[in-house]
């Protein structure tokens, strides 16, 4: 089969829109969301799409089927994009919904949360360690006791009432410390704590769990900088970054005979390494052939299906592995995998068809917009503590728009002190508390 150009252009732009298309409602450094999206983009769309022979591998009726969907979706979630950006936004008695103000006070307020959430955090996240009886590193089975299944489940829902509310602590709250200890002298020493915490994530191999939000710190401190070129150097650092971790992840699956679904036998290259650390089209591509053998529409459900725990069947991680594996429940929840993680188009294709497709796409885009502008909008002459708080907080909401999951929910709870000061004003000094209610009320 002859090299798919027009496809492989097809997907790369496509899935350029859905990565990276928030930056064309704002263009600024500050738009870390875009700048993030970078480095995945590369190594999940541009290098197995344009650098490889993946798209080869396959059926050209199923590649052109994929390749109809993702340009659909991608135009209709450009158009909702534009429309929720520009949409009217959103009051309850008049106020806004985040009402963090963007004062000195606010800015003190969040570095003393957030130094003591981080710390609770790290400290929890080892006590539940001590609870579990065990880590995942040294396990007899460490794929499995990553993914808390077989007989590493009872230690994990032993600990799961500390384990789940301190490594969400530590995703929503290191960001934020990450730019405050390089911004604010004094700080600097809490990098100690930083490392205490993504050591724990390294004991239970969650890399991926705790390095993106550590990215996006990084992100928001190379937009806080008074580097010139700071955007372009920032991108530099994540393509490393995320090429690097690609490759890692695939080493790994290696080393833990954990089987993918690459299809033929491609020559061992750098690019290939690469794309078999992110396999998202890979894994769409599978999940789509074996649907369409038996196409059985999820009504919405995969899109759900996340908010309920106990490994529900329409979880939309397990449920796209299972289709794309033909896998019972019960064989999927002990899979020593996490899922498969499929483009906005696939999942509204798999859940209403076509309409599912053009409204799904549609609808998330204009979420996104809408989101997107709200961090615009509050960014604009506030601290950077409490730019860190608005771009975390809108990265958490625009993580869970497409498939939302309980467990990717947990961190955006976890910043309800930050973004509803006023309700925690017990937690604050007298002046600290008149100040930040103040600044919430103008």
């Amino acid at each position: 089969m002859e090299f798919p150009w027009v496809q492989a252009l097809a997907l790369v732009v496509s899935y350029a829109v859905l990565s990276l298309g928030t930056w064309l409602v704002w263009p600024s450094r500050w738009n870390v969301f875009a700048q993030y999206n970078f480095g995945f983009f590369f190594v999940a769309y541009f290098v197995p799409a344009l650098l490889t022979d993946e798209l080869t591998q396959f059926q050209p009726a199923v590649l052109n089927l994929y390749t109809e969907i993702m340009a659909v979706g991608a135009f209709m979630y450009l158009i909702g994009l534009y429309a929720g950006a520009n949409s009217p936004r959103l009051l309850i008695n008049g106020r806004s919904l985040f009402t963090l103000p963007s004062t000195p006070e606010a800015a003190e307020f969040v570095r003393q949360r957030c130094v003591w959430m981080v710390v609770a955090s790290v400290i929890g996240l080892y006590l539940s360690f001590s609870i579990m009886g065990y880590v995942a590193l040294f396990s007899a089975q460490p794929m499995q006791a990553k993914y808390f299944h077989d007989q590493y489940r009872p230690g994990y829902l032993r600990a799961i009432w500390l384990y789940l509310p301190s490594a969400s602590a530590f995703v929503a709250y290191a960001p934020i410390l990450v730019s405050i200890a390089f911004l604010r002298r004094g700080y600097r020493r809490y990098f100690l704590v930083l490392l205490a915490g993504m050591g724990a994530f390294a004991l239970e191999l969650h890399r991926g769990e705790v390095g993106s939000p550590m990215l996006l710190g990084v992100a928001i401190l190379f937009a806080a900088s008074r580097l010139r070129h700071s955007i372009v150097e920032f991108l530099v650092v994540c393509l490393l970054v995320w090429s690097i971790g690609a490759v890692f992840n695939y080493v790994l699956m290696v080393y833990f005979d954990v089987g993918t679904m690459r299809a033929g036998n491609s020559e061992v290259t750098i690019w290939t390494l690469i794309a078999g650390g992110a396999p998202d089209i890979n894994d769409s591509m599978h999940f789509l052939s074996r649907f369409m053998n038996h196409p059985q529409y999820s009504l919405g459900r995969n899109i759900i299906g996340g908010l309920m725990p106990n490994q529900y069947k329409w979880n939309p991680g397990l449920w796209s592995l299972s289709v794309a594996r033909e896998m019972t429940r019960e064989e999927v929840v002990n899979f020593a995998a996490g899922g498969l993680r499929l483009a906005i188009p696939v999942t509204g294709f798999a859940s209403f068809d076509w309409l599912g497709v053009n409204i799904i796409s549609f609808g998330i885009g204009f979420a996104t917009g809408y989101i997107v502008a709200f961090a615009r909008r509050h960014v604009a002459a506030a601290p950077v503590e409490v730019k860190s708080v608005v771009l975390i907080v809108a990265w958490c909401l625009i993580g869970n728009l497409d498939a939302p999951t309980w467990h990717l929910m947990t961190p955006l709870l976890m910043l309800a002190p930050l973004i509803y000061p006023m309700r925690f004003r017990l937690l604050s000094s007298t002046s600290q508390r008149s100040s930040i209610i103040a600044g919430a009320a103008t």
